[in-house]
């Protein structure tokens, strides 16, 4: 690390400080409210009916596409969770060993919670609750756990079992796509 670079994590690390330590009032808030919000809200209006036209039209919007894998993310999972509520059938598969068809309503369902399970995981990553440590070796995680709770102590990296049933749930959901039906 150059000297630069240095205490360009220091300044950073300040300002988070200073942003955290500042309340707002109610007072404070009812009148960014009255200033901005109010106008916001206003202006917000035909951009959100744009939004939803779209999703009816084509099944997303623009907006959506500005962070589509939140988007994914949570349809994914709201559907996943949808699917195993209503459920009426299972996927039957022929079993190539004993070459009988090897499912049932039970084993479906638990495949079904490997999948929501996961990615609750993946929703939880997309909106920022979890960052996803996949990359990075134990004293890495380590050491970037420490430092970032010190200042936001809801912040945490997945763990190795976090990530492997991240991975279980998108390996699922591949080899199950065409299966996604009720």
């Amino acid at each position: 690390m150059t000297e630069e670079n240095k205490y360009i994590g220091e300044d950073v690390s300040d300002s988070i400080k200073d942003f955290k330590d500042r309340r707002w009032s109610a007072w404070d808030n009812a009148w960014w409210w009255i200033r901005y919000g109010i106008w916001q809200w206003f202006e917000d209006r035909p951009r959100r009916a744009k939004s939803f036209l779209q999703r009816g039209w084509r099944g997303w919007a623009d907006s959506d596409i500005w962070g589509f894998y939140y988007y994914l993310s949570v349809v994914i999972y709201e559907g996943l969770i949808q699917l195993k509520v209503k459920k009426h059938g299972y996927p039957s598969t022929l079993d190539p060993m004993t070459g009988h068809y090897d499912f049932d309503m039970k084993r479906w369902g638990g495949i079904l919670d490997e999948m929501i399970s996961g990615f609750d995981l993946v929703r939880k990553c997309a909106n920022g609750d979890l960052q996803i440590g996949r990359y990075l070796t134990d004293a890495e995680k380590d050491n970037l756990n420490k430092k970032m709770q010190e200042d936001f102590p809801e912040w945490r990296l997945t763990t190795k079992e976090e990530d492997q049933k991240i991975n279980r749930a998108f390996d699922l959901f591949k080899e199950y796509f065409f299966n996604l039906w009720d």
